[in-house]
């Protein structure tokens, strides 16, 4: 089995190096200091970035319950629908959740100033 060879600093600074990768780091700060966010926001957004990591940064970028819920270390179904929800309210993402059991919900990064 071939050992996979992990890129250098260099390729990570350039792949970083966009706004558009950036700028959901950016309202994760803005989120840190939002009154109305607790720490399962915190979790579930933090999750939501690796999850779009994990997609090499597409936009839009499916995702699935069971994957966050397990990154955020959420039991809860309701937890989980209650906050994505709010992320939603709030303006940190558009989430168009999926029903069906094999497709994944759908997520957007907001990355405007005008949050509510």
């Amino acid at each position: 089995m071939k050992k996979r060879k992990t890129p250098g600093p260099d390729k990570w600074i350039k792949e970083w190096s966009s706004d558009m990768q950036l700028g959901p780091l950016y309202q994760l700060a803005r989120l840190q200091q939002d009154n109305r966010a607790g720490a399962m926001h915190i979790c579930v957004y933090t999750a939501l970035l690796h999850l779009w990591h994990r997609n090499y940064y597409r936009v839009p970028f499916a995702i699935t319950r069971k994957q966050v819920m397990l990154l955020a270390k959420i039991r809860s179904k309701v937890t989980y629908h209650k906050v994505m929800d709010e992320l939603n309210m709030f303006g940190y993402i558009s989430y168009y959740p999926s029903f069906h059991p094999l497709r994944g919900s759908i997520i957007f990064f907001n990355l405007t100033d005008d949050l509510d």
